[in-house]
């Protein structure tokens, strides 16, 4: 019988096939041309070895960071009256569903266009979309889960990612929990510091660097909403 793809290529590859892959520079240091295909905001100076960052050269003008107009607030099992207003849902909650639609859907489109330049949580959306969407290569019934993680205590400082097929039972503000199989995808992190988007966090594949950089002193994991694949038959997500 045929050994299983790994989860970690499954995902790298899916993400070479959409908007959230880069054409390969042909330096380690370049100008950020719409050529490129995909860039970064908010880049950490401590992290960015590639260059890859805002838009620049001919053609820049026209291309505009995309943000998330569902951000982890809609999540909450809560919401305060001024966090309903910041959504637009002054009048109530959406059900459940009409979220996770609006979520996704404002994912999928990303994930089909270039160039693609957005924040991390842009990222992080156009990537649970894609690893979701019907014929995603995932196996169906795979958790895929949109983290936070928030610098300095519970601030607006962090940052967002996305975390599969974290074990049921683990805890979710610590990753030396998750197991040797849990995959991170971080393609924010991976354009700046070069390498692959999914990231080992345990096991003897795991990035030391990436755990030490997520799980630094006055960091903080938060869950903030878990979707399943291929559980939604009206998401499609083609390869570019």
């Amino acid at each position: 019988m045929a050994m299983a793809v790994p989860l970690h290529n499954v995902i790298d590859q899916r993400i070479a096939q959409s908007s959230l892959a880069p054409v390969p520079p042909a330096a380690p240091q370049f100008t950020n041309t719409v050529a490129q295909g995909v860039f970064i905001d908010n880049a950490w100076p401590t992290i960015n070895v590639t260059g890859i960052g805002r838009p620049t050269g001919p053609g820049n003008g026209a291309v505009t960071v995309s943000k998330t107009t569902v951000d982890g607030n809609a999540f909450k099992a809560a919401l305060s009256p001024r966090e309903l207003a910041a959504l637009g849902w002054s009048a109530g909650r959406p059900p459940a569903a009409d979220v996770d639609r609006a979520y996704l859907g404002w994912g999928a489109e990303r994930a089909r266009r270039r160039p693609f330049y957005a924040v991390c949580d842009g990222f992080a959306c156009a990537t649970i979309a894609m690893l979701v969407a019907t014929r995603n290569g995932l196996p169906i019934g795979t958790t895929v889960e949109w983290f936070g993680m928030y610098s300095g205590g519970m601030s607006a400082t962090g940052h967002a990612i996305t975390v599969v097929d974290r074990p049921a039972g683990s805890l979710p503000a610590t990753p030396g929990t998750w197991g040797n199989t849990c995959v991170v995808v971080d393609q924010w992190y991976a354009l700046q510091a070069g390498g692959n988007p999914s990231i080992y966090v345990n096991g003897a594949a795991a990035n030391a660097a990436y755990v030490n950089w997520l799980t630094a002193p006055g960091n903080t994991l938060k869950l903030m909403a878990t979707f399943t694949a291929g559980t939604y038959n009206w998401l499609q997500v083609p390869a570019i």
